[in-house]
């Protein structure tokens, strides 16, 4: 196999894919729990990864605000949600939250704009702009994590580790496109055709 910076970023998430989750595993067969502190560490690779894919496929400030902000949606399951006035009151961890929720809407509103001449049909037949489909692919993970966040509160998942671990598989694995091609041919076409947690989750399931 050629190494590629593709196959090495990711070879790469499978590493951390295997590591993140099996270390989870171990604290849910030990303690029956898998702390936040978990997740915190293990999205630090992730969207470390996820920076340097970004980085290698061209992409400009609003694509990487973009993804800045779907994160900052994805932390709210460990992190919570920060108030105005919890800010206003000196709480230094609500002001970050709230500049990276800031910096984050601006990122998708100015790439709303920038790329508003590529549509996601273009992203489905792969024949529009790359930055301005790669902009889409990386503002559809909102869509993503409000599935699995909507699941987690409807209690359509078993707990709040798995919300956790599935939002934490769409960082690492932001698109098909990103898994190695051995393993993106496994299973039935169906499934590879839906996002890469969704696709996870149900196989496990």
């Amino acid at each position: 196999m050629e190494a590629t910076n593709e196959a090495i970023l990711g070879w790469t998430r499978v590493g951390v894919l295997l590591l993140g989750l099996g270390w989870a595993a171990w604290m849910d067969h030990k303690d029956r729990r898998v702390p936040n502190e978990h997740w915190i560490v293990w999205a630090k690779p992730a969207i470390f990864i996820w920076a340097l894919d970004l980085m290698v496929q061209g992409a400009d400030w609003t694509i990487y605000l973009t993804a800045a902000a779907v994160v900052a949606y994805a932390s709210v399951s460990v992190f919570g949600r920060p108030t105005l006035g919890d800010a206003i009151n000196g709480s230094w961890m609500d002001r970050s939250f709230l500049l990276w929720y800031l910096a984050g809407g601006i990122g998708v509103v100015a790439g709303a704009l920038e790329y508003q001449s590529t549509t996601p049909l273009d992203v489905l037949l792969n024949e529009g702009d790359p930055l301005g489909m790669l902009w889409w692919k990386t503002a559809s993970l909102f869509s993503v994590i409000l599935l699995i966040d909507l699941a987690w509160r409807l209690r359509l998942l078993h707990g709040g580790a798995d919300a956790k671990a599935l939002m934490w598989v769409s960082l690492l694995f932001p698109t098909w496109a990103t898994v190695p091609l051995p393993m993106s041919g496994m299973g039935d076409g169906a499934v590879v055709a839906l996002p890469v947690s969704i696709s996870l989750l149900i196989w496990g399931g």
